[in-house]
């Protein structure tokens, strides 16, 4: 490595170990050293033996990794270049035990209904603290059903795509929710006024409307929308959510998109 390149490898969030052919440590970055916590030679040589890909370099020390070759003053070496990657492995690791426990639908990645009725229960109350609004979108998706094996992947994709369109929308402060393969539901926290409710309902039928494509075929899903808002805690969980239902089946019946009520 010249010295131009080792003051650009100061300069990147990667870290960088440098090794020579027989595998003794050369030079690491100091990305490298607050990656690793490491400061021996020998402790930097154990990335010359680990496989390129994800390992653990230490005790909930998480990195990827891979090694390239280089030349340095002249002679042929082999770097190995690692990021951090310890808070996706955790989260990775809560969302499996997550999904293995309920909490978490397995196709979607969304919450499922226990988590979804606790924040409304949390929404709610928060609503009836700062004087704000909290509500619910009932999505009803109306998707092509197809026979066997190939028709439960492709409704599944269908589903996977909705839930991915459904959270580019919302606030980091929402929550949407799996109920049934048929319905995505959204819970709405500490909104301004109730139409705000109805603004949301609005953008995730634009963000649902354009065709997907699903094993090659652009498909069209059909969604109807209920929306219930409630400003606070005299209206229980399951009413809101009932109602917000029932407000969705109405939206099908008048051949609308949305339907709204407000609760309080």
């Amino acid at each position: 490595m010249s010295a131009a390149e080792l003051v650009l490898a100061e300069a990147v969030r990667d870290g960088i170990a440098v090794f020579d052919a027989a595998g003794l440590f050369l030079h690491a970055n100091s990305a490298a050293r607050a990656i690793s916590g490491w400061s021996a030679a020998d402790e930097y040589e154990k990335l010359f033996d680990f496989r390129p890909g994800v390992v653990e370099i230490r005790p909930a020390k998480w990195v990827e990794l891979r090694h390239v070759a280089l030349s340095w003053r002249t002679q042929p070496v082999r770097a190995a270049i690692f990021t951090d990657v310890t808070a996706q492995v955790a989260l990775r690791d809560a969302q499996r035990t997550l999904r293995e426990i309920g909490l978490i639908d397995r196709v979607t990645g969304l919450a499922t209904e226990a988590i979804l009725r606790d924040h409304l229960r949390r929404s709610l109350a928060l609503a009836a603290r700062d004087e704000r609004w909290a509500g619910v979108v009932w999505l009803a998706l109306h998707r092509v059903t197809l026979r066997g094996a190939d028709g439960k992947r492709a409704a599944d994709e269908a589903l996977r795509q909705c839930a991915r369109r459904v959270q580019a929308v919302i606030r980091n402060s929402d929550l949407a929710a799996v109920m049934d393969e048929n319905t995505i539901v959204v819970a709405l926290t500490a909104m301004g006024a109730p139409g705000d409710a109805q603004i949301v309902a609005v953008r995730l039928l634009l963000a649902l409307a354009p065709p997907m494509l699903i094993d090659g075929r652009e498909r069209s899903i059909g969604v109807a929308s209920g929306v219930i808002t409630a400003s606070d805690r005299s209206i229980g969980v399951d009413e809101l959510l009932e109602r917000a239902r029932a407000a969705a089946e109405a939206a099908v019946s008048a051949a609308a998109p949305v339907h709204v009520e407000r609760a309080r």
